[in-house]
């Protein structure tokens, strides 16, 4: 199962990877140097899912 991660940040920074690393990673050090939260979403199992991360290095599940 093919998974595709978005990670949205400030200032219209957006990419896309396979990789779940990859995501949580880029929107932790965007998050961080932006001082705002970054977004990262993904659909799994049928369900959407998101992840936001904040500029303290926290991440929320919703």
């Amino acid at each position: 199962m093919n998974v595709i991660y978005r990670v949205h940040g400030a200032g219209g920074f957006y990419m896309e990877t396979q990789s779940q690393d990859q995501a949580f990673r880029a929107a932790r050090q965007e998050a961080a140097a932006s001082g705002q939260m970054a977004l990262v979403s993904f659909t799994w199992a049928g369900r959407y899912q998101m992840r936001r991360f904040f500029p303290d290095g926290s991440m929320v599940s919703r």
